[in-house]
This record gives C-alpha cells, structure tokens and sequence, in this order.
C-alpha cells in the first residue's frame, strides 16, 4: 500500500505534543530516507513550505484562487489530546448496503455511510439479513470491532475506505 505523504504530515501532526511551541521544519525533522519513504521528496519546495506552515499552525486551509487573500489571521479551533480521543472512539451506527449473510474470514463489508471495512481475522458466521444495523466500535486494544445489532455477534475489523 502506497502511503500519501499529506496523510502521513497530519498524522503525525496528531502526535506532535499539543504544548510545544517550537517550529516544525520537515528537512531537518525527518532524515533523507524518512523523506524519501513518506514521499516528501516528491514534493517542490512551495509544497514543502505549505505543510511546515500548516504544521507550525500558521495555515490551516488553501484558499480558493477567486478569493482575495484576508488581512486578519483565521481563528484555529484548538482541541485538547482528550477530545481527539473522544472522536476516535465515538461509535460508528449505520447499516450494512444490501443483503448479509454473514462473514467467512476475508469479507468485505460496504456500509450505508459509504465507508468499507474489511473482516480483521479469521473466523466464520453465517446468517442472511438484509440490510442489518451495526456499530463499530475501539476496542480496549485499539482495534475496531463491528456489531451486529440484530444478531449480537461482532467481528474484528479494519477500515479500507
């Protein structure tokens, strides 16, 4: 799987201390090889630039070519690392798309709200129902386990799209 490096920066912005204040310069962050493996080197120096503003804080959006530039600095909403936390391990409640009949180790499942997940270990369960309601849900571990609402049964699984 090829990683976009724009994913990797906010990423690891995420994990960056949310109290420190010094400046964040991605050439002298990361070495030559981190660079080249996240894909930053692909990138021109403008790009470059961008993300270490973005990351500093000085930026937070690209704005549209037809707008004229603004001469007062946008307000940032800042969260705390508590509240980051608390929208990754908020539940996921929608439906699966169409007929179910269960999982058989290597199942992919397509969800209402446009999101495919993937079945995360082995493990077998057979039952037909149409359309049925889920929750995916962190478990303590970290991994996500989705619910079957009707049946009671859950199973591990990983996000794909």
């Amino acid at each position: 799987m090829k990683a976009n490096p724009l994913l990797l920066v906010m990423l690891f912005s995420l994990f960056l201390p949310l109290h420190t204040h010094a400046e964040v310069d991605l050439k002298t962050q990361m070495t030559a090889e981190e660079r080249q493996k996240s894909g930053l080197d692909k990138l021109s120096p403008e790009e470059i630039a961008f993300l270490n503003e973005w990351l500093n804080g000085k930026r937070t959006a690209v704005a549209p070519a037809t707008q004229a530039p603004s001469s007062e600095q946008p307000k940032v909403a800042k969260i705390t690392r508590k509240e980051a936390e608390a929208v990754l391990n908020a539940p996921i409640k929608t439906s699966i798309k169409g007929e179910f009949t269960g999982w058989t180790g290597k199942t992919v499942f397509y969800l209402n709200n446009g999101e495919v997940w993937k079945q995360r270990r082995s493990g077998f369960y057979r039952k037909k129902l149409e359309s049925p309601e889920v929750i995916i849900k962190r478990n303590f571990l970290g991994f996500y386990d989705m619910h079957i609402v009707e049946t009671g049964r859950k199973v591990g699984v990983s996000r794909v799209k």
